[in-house]
């Protein structure tokens, strides 16, 4: 299982966070990490980009603002999580190797519930555009 950026792109992105590593200064040094995290974060826009701006435009939209905002910390929380989860395990000793194999031996579970997830997100998207199109009335009455 594997979620990444093509090898062409991603073999680009680590190309271009060297080069800006190898400046003499430091203040070469940080602009030039921080123009690479700008150029990274376009790159990966394709995939973050169809999440964020639904979710930037619903926080602009005051009716919108608390959905967006509670979107917006769900979808992070996604993110960050598995990512403290990795460093906890990591702490304690468990190893590259050993995660790996763990896994490995659970991807079909991983797969099954990332799925369920999408068909309850997808449900609840069809349901939310047929009540707002008044085709259908509110759960709770």
């Amino acid at each position: 299982m594997s979620l990444r950026l093509p090898d062409r792109l991603r073999r680009w992105v680590n190309s271009t966070i060297r080069k800006s590593m190898n400046t003499p200064s430091l203040s070469r040094m940080l602009v030039a990490s921080f123009l690479a995290g700008v150029i990274v974060s376009f790159v990966e826009l394709t995939c973050t980009g169809q999440v964020y701006a639904p979710i930037i435009l619903g926080l602009s939209n005051p009716a919108y603002q608390g959905r967006a905002l509670l979107s917006l910390i769900v979808y992070c929380l996604a993110f960050v999580v598995p990512l403290v989860v990795v460093f906890v395990s990591s702490y304690m000793g468990t190893g590259s190797r050993q995660l790996g194999v763990f896994l490995q031996r659970h991807t079909a579970t991983v797969k099954l519930v990332t799925a369920l997830l999408f068909i309850a997100i997808s449900v609840w998207l069809l349901y939310d555009v047929l009540r707002v199109w008044g085709l259908v009335g509110p759960l709770i009455a």
